[in-house]
């Protein structure tokens, strides 16, 4: 704890223009929001504070300063949300789930495909080692998700069609380390049902954005239509790399989204970002067995290692050589981060340090991991490799 130092402007601006050094420079309502918080073994947070660059660019035209209540959309940072949800399950006396769940005791699947996906794990499905190809991938493998329609809602009844009437390679689970946005979703999916609500979405509402130390009330998953676009939700951008230049994101749905929010479907202030933080942290106890719910996400939860020789947690990814657990997102006009201090004993030590980095902008790289990554280095006084993972 005496190693830690909060950073100050000079600082956080230093490591934006370190991560931005290479881009031509941005447009007006290209929005960074770092959020950091120090905290004592006992979970006293001792500092904290967000630190906002640039202006909001509203879809009428007008700009606006951000604030704390300033919408960004989450993408694969959202799959820590599944991935407590699940662990809440594990907890949780009245939830027919436990450690040997598997996906056909929950949803059962009668197509090609059902020999591999009835039988998998819901863990599998956590820490990336369902043999579920990756997905999140430039040339993703066909047949693995539905034709994307701007104004297609599925539901999970037809996300479970669609995988009885398709067909693709599975690796054998528990051997291999595959970034799957579809795992993600079918868990989301799966814990729902163990609830008996329709999607991932009522789950998060009811247990987790509405819970009273929590109150992350103003966060929430992405509308679709035909809901309107929400009033403090601002314009994104996307780099053009080939034509170096920025280009703003029109489409605000996805049409993979629905049934598939347990991939990346949360959209939040950064606020609530900071409360979020703050409970992985070990900071905020909102259920009964937080300790036991950190610990199962924030532990290695098998063998099987990603590429960079990081431990899979659930949802989170581990790092070996440095001090931290890390998770990105990236989705067309977001990119996001969030890092916090590798505690000992997780669930009963609290993690000292915590940052998080929000930025409506894609295509230029993992800016937020990058800067996230010299933030927490600044804190935590010690060298830090920015991790290497999926969004």
């Amino acid at each position: 704890m005496a190693s830690c130092s909060p950073p100050d402007e000079v600082i956080l601006d230093s490591a934006i223009d370190k991560a931005l050094a290479t881009l031509p420079p941005l447009p007006e309502g290209v929005i960074i929001a770092i959020g950091w918080a120090i905290s004592s073994e006992q979970g006293v947070v001792v500092d904290e504070d967000i630190h906002f660059r640039g202006q909001a660019l509203q879809y009428d035209g007008t700009k606006t300063a951000p604030d704390q209540q300033t919408l960004f959309k989450l993408a694969s940072v959202s799959k820590l949300f599944t991935a407590l949800a699940y662990s809440y399950s594990l907890s949780d006396p009245d939830c027919q789930i436990n450690e040997e769940t598997t996906l056909q005791s929950l949803m059962t699947f009668s197509g090609t495909m059902a020999p591999a996906l009835n039988p998998l794990p819901l863990l599998s499905l956590a820490n990336y080692t369902s043999g579920l190809p990756a997905d999140n991938v430039s040339s993703p493998p066909p047949g693995l998700h539905p034709d994307p329609s701007p104004y297609k809602i599925y539901s999970v009844d037809e996300m479970q069609s669609f995988l009885d009437s398709t067909h693709f390679f599975v690796f054998p689970r528990g051997e291999f380390y595959h970034y799957s946005d579809l795992g993600f979703s079918l868990l989301g999916a799966a814990v729902a049902r163990a609830y008996g609500m329709d999607n991932i979405n009522d789950w998060m509402r009811a247990y987790l954005f509405e819970n009273t130390t929590m109150n992350m009330t103003a966060s929430r998953y992405c509308p679709l239509p035909p809901e309107s676009r929400p009033d403090n939700f601002p314009v994104g951008f996307e780099y053009i790399q080939g034509d170096k230049k920025y280009n703003e994101v029109q489409e605000f749905y996805d049409g993979l989204f629905g049934a598939y929010y347990g991939g990346g479907g949360v959209m939040l202030p950064a606020a609530d970002m900071m409360t979020w933080m703050k409970f992985n942290m070990g900071c905020l106890a909102p259920f009964p067995d937080t300790p036991q719910i950190l610990a199962r996400m924030q532990n290695s939860s098998t063998p099987v290692r990603t590429p960079n020789d990081e431990a899979l947690g659930l949802g989170w990814f581990i790092s070996q050589e440095q001090p931290l657990l890390a998770k990105n997102g990236d989705l067309p006009g977001v990119n996001t981060a969030i890092v916090i201090s590798n505690s000992p004993q997780p669930g009963t030590v609290s993690s000292s340090v915590g940052v998080f980095v929000l930025i409506n902008l894609s295509g230029a790289g993992d800016l937020a991991t990058n800067i996230a990554t010299q933030i927490f280095q600044t804190i935590n006084r010690s060298p830090v490799i920015p991790p290497i993972t999926g969004a």
